[in-house]
């Protein structure tokens, strides 16, 4: 939860933002991991000064292995902001650095990143390259989360070539792999992904039940800062123009709009089609007057009461189906 969140950032400020700390490996590592829960509690900024510092005293001490690793954190956070190009530089560095040293878990790691990065920019067939040989490797660690996170970017990339039924197969295994391994925020982004499965499929039903799970999920973890947090709005809206309720649905979208604006971290050009898609879809039975008086209201919409708002629909929406 959030609350956790806040309790690591403390003690992890308690030890490491000390003046008299002596610089060893130790707190290079100490300081990647300072950087990832900031990102994961939605503190960009501070994510982003930690990592420069693990980079900078790793580098310092040539221990390649921290190094990589705080690239990788950079090269995440290169992604909040679209910044595409910054984050196939980092990841690359990464995926060099740790061959060179033998740091099998941090290749992996930096080869995901560049699987990702090259999905965003729109390359398929090289982001399949390079999750293939992440998952090589994966699979030689026992690493059931990163499987996991190979399973989700495939299942995403066969929804994106018009395969929802490999997909769904692809994704309710990488379900399975991410409940096993403990990982809440892993189980709801392959929750939400099949939420949009089951839209293309047409099991409206099944995606209100999955979306509603997703924000239930959202609601417990407490990464209101975080740009996933503001994709289960968007999900929900889909959702939501798939039940009919069209003014709920520009709501919603014009709140995940204006989110996302605040936090500096635009919608990837590869997710905008389906939003489109929504808002031509819904405009088509709502008056002009209407739409935008739904679109006005969400952008005042607070983050936290358009979940409030989203779950209350989207059980309406399913009682009435």
């Amino acid at each position: 939860s959030q609350g956790f969140l806040v309790e690591g950032e403390e003690w992890f400020a308690r030890f490491l933002d000390r003046p008299d700390l002596s610089l060893s490996s130790e707190v290079a590592a100490g300081l990647c991991s300072w950087g990832r829960l900031s990102e994961y509690a939605g503190d960009l900024d501070g994510a982003l000064e930690r990592f420069q510092r693990s980079r900078t005293v790793s580098s310092d001490l040539g221990d390649l292995t921290v190094w990589a690793r705080a690239c990788c954190g950079l090269g995440d956070l290169a992604l909040h902001h679209n910044d595409y190009a910054q984050a196939l530089d980092v990841f690359t560095a990464a995926a060099e650095a740790a061959h060179t040293v033998g740091s099998t878990p941090e290749e992996a790691q930096a080869l995901l990143g560049l699987g990702r990065v090259t999905s965003l920019m729109g390359d398929a067939q090289l982001s399949k390259v390079w999750m293939e040989r992440a998952l090589t490797l994966l699979r030689q660690l026992g690493d059931r989360w990163g499987v996991a996170y190979v399973l989700n970017e495939r299942g995403q990339q066969a929804l994106r070539e018009g395969e929802p039924e490999r997909a769904r197969t692809l994704l309710e295994e990488c379900h399975v792999l991410w409940r096993q391994s403990g990982t809440r925020m892993g189980e709801r982004a392959a929750i939400m992904n099949l939420a949009l499965v089951s839209l293309e499929l047409g099991a409206i039903h099944r995606a209100a039940e999955l979306a509603l799970e997703s924000l239930e999920l959202t609601r417990e973890i407490g990464d209101d800062a975080s740009t996933t947090h503001v994709r289960c709005i968007e999900i929900a809206a889909q959702t939501l123009g798939a039940l009919g309720a069209r003014s709920t649905a520009v709501l919603l979208t014009a709140a995940a709009t204006q989110r996302r604006e605040a936090l500096d971290a635009p919608r990837p050009p590869i997710e905008q089609p389906e939003i489109s898609r929504l808002l031509d879809r819904v405009s088509q039975g709502l008056d002009r007057p209407a739409f935008e008086a739904a679109w006005t209201s969400g952008l005042a919409l607070p983050i936290n009461i358009a979940i409030d708002l989203a779950v209350t629909e989207l059980t309406s929406g399913m009682q009435a189906l």
